[in-house]
């Protein structure tokens, strides 16, 4: 048995299934979808107040990137530029008799 929503945007008596309105192209909101929409809403109007807080820079940094710190590099990663550089080396080595000739 199909179900039947009505489209938020026009009205039009749309399939409950549809993503967007045949009529409007407006997005289809499920129940679910409607009460996540409004509950962020209400969380996105407590937000900054210029007027009475003072914005932190260095908090806001902190809360959203974290302490700061850089990791500390491990052996591997020292190995691996090793690695890399004496792979390199007999090709600098040719490139430098070749040149020199």
């Amino acid at each position: 048995m199909k179900e039947f929503i009505s489209c938020q945007a026009c009205g039009k008596i749309v399939n409950a299934r549809s993503a967007k309105c045949h009529r409007c192209g407006a997005v289809i909101l499920r129940e679910s979808q409607e009460r996540e929409n409004s509950s962020t809403e209400q969380f996105a109007e407590g937000g900054y107040d210029s007027e009475t807080e003072e914005f932190d820079y260095e908090e806001f940094v902190e809360s959203e990137f974290g302490a700061g710190t850089v990791p500390k590099r491990t052996l591997w990663y020292y190995v691996a530029w090793l690695m890399i550089a004496v792979m390199l080396l007999p090709i600098l080595i040719s490139l430098f008799f070749y040149a020199s000739l």
